[in-house]
């Protein structure tokens, strides 16, 4: 399996999408080769959307690898 190359993650809460605050710490640790990240709950949010992002390819451009909504504080990418 080819290296994930994860560039960014972008994680939202969206309680109602107002205001959409971001959770102040994220972390990526591994489940053998699947990365799962990790986030500090936000007041008021039930959902999380996250969004992984590749690394940039020759135009600099970061294509999304996978975007969902979550329900918790954690979410593994497989």
């Amino acid at each position: 399996m080819r290296r994930l190359g994860i560039a960014s993650l972008l994680l939202l809460c969206a309680p109602l999408l107002a205001g959409l605050p971001k959770p102040l710490k994220v972390e990526v640790s591994s489940s053998g080769s699947t990365p799962v990240f990790h986030w500090d709950a936000v007041e008021g949010a039930v959902l999380y959307r996250v969004a992984v992002f590749a690394g940039p390819d020759d135009e600099g451009k970061r294509p999304i690898m996978a975007a969902v909504w979550v329900k918790g504080l954690s979410w593994a990418y497989a």
